[in-house]
């Protein structure tokens, strides 16, 4: 297996000495980082430098979100699972890309779940994204790149990405179900583009920043479509 380092950020001695006894247990290859405070952390943090880290959320100086915010200014995609007594930060821990949100005391079959999630990320192929007829050409378009999809008479199909990027498709792919959900008469959102649901106003917040106003008569379903994917998501179920 190739290099697997761990960072533990907890400001308790006991629960980083929890995690290193079931990372010892579970994947007893592990190289394990321990940090006190986020600030620490931060110091020298660089892409593609931890494969995994375990975020306690309230300690000094710097609250855990707030740290894990600056780490997606530099790496995207290193899987974080928090861990905290409270569950008051879900939502919080959604929009900074969390793959797991586990609550204190620590249950170690959860502990599991992340990193054999975690192993599984790692060593799977990468996605070749969703195949698409552009021009007449077949063309492949990375998940993680899509925002939604937008029909509109006379303007046609058109596939909007996160670079600002937006594709002219000769006809509608064939969705996966549970990745996409309609949100109006001619918007199809990718559910995993999704920052967070504003439930009273109705909207969508992209990771782009931008904003998607969900139809009336679609929010019962957008809403629960959403709701399923993320916890699928923090379940480790993909």
């Amino acid at each position: 297996m190739s290099e697997f380092k761990v960072a533990i950020c907890d400001d308790e001695r006991i629960e980083q000495l929890l995690l290193s006894k079931l990372l010892i247990k579970y994947v007893p290859e592990a190289q394990r980082c321990y940090f006190q405070d986020g600030k620490s952390l931060l110091a020298d943090f660089h892409t593609g430098q931890y494969q995994a880290i375990f975020m306690d959320i309230y300690m000094r100086d710097m609250n855990g979100i707030t740290v894990v915010q600056e780490i997606r200014r530099i790496d995207a995609k290193v899987p974080v699972a928090f861990t905290t007594s409270s569950t008051d930060h879900m939502a919080d821990s959604r929009m900074v890309g969390a793959t797991a949100y586990l609550t204190k005391p620590l249950q170690e079959e959860e502990v599991k779940r992340f990193l054999e999630k975690v192993q599984e990320m790692l060593h799977r192929p990468e996605d070749p994204g969703m195949k698409l007829l552009i021009s007449g050409q077949k063309t492949e378009v990375p998940m993680d790149q899509i925002l939604y999809f937008e029909k509109k008479m006379f303007a046609g199909i058109s596939l909007h990405l996160k670079n600002d990027k937006v594709l002219k498709c000769d006809k509608m792919p064939e969705f996966p179900m549970k990745d996409f959900c309609q949100c109006n008469a001619s918007q199809m959102v990718f559910l995993g583009s999704i920052r967070q649901a504003d439930r009273e106003e109705g909207l969508l917040e992209l990771t782009d920043g931008s904003s998607m106003r969900i139809q009336k008569s679609y929010q019962h379903t957008v809403l629960d479509a959403y709701d399923r994917y993320v916890f699928d998501q923090m379940r480790g179920k993909s």
